[in-house]
């Protein structure tokens, strides 16, 4: 049965003025607060691929344009989509 993927996504957007894309950064923990390597953060609906992974502490920075979707994926868990307008998440 696979679990239930939480993350504590903190999006803090700054727009780049010239290519109208904004740097979203973030942290992606399980349920105790710990990190969780190598998920993968994607856009959503892009025409080529745009995406990372997160690193050691559960870290990921990515450009995407505004109000971008993010899905997050992981093997063994669910996968989750998040908008990126709003500010910090929590899911």
């Amino acid at each position: 049965m696979k679990k239930t993927l939480v993350f504590v996504l903190l999006l803090f957007c700054v727009a780049a003025a010239a290519s109208a894309q904004n740097t979203v950064t973030g942290t992606v923990t399980d349920r105790n607060g710990e990190p969780l390597v190598g998920v993968a953060v994607t856009l959503v609906g892009s025409r080529t691929p745009v995406g990372t992974t997160t690193d050691l502490d559960g870290h990921y920075t990515l450009s995407v344009p505004e109000n971008a979707v993010l899905e997050y994926s992981s093997l063994g868990y669910h996968s989750v989509s998040v908008n990126t307008t709003g500010g910090g998440w929590s899911l």
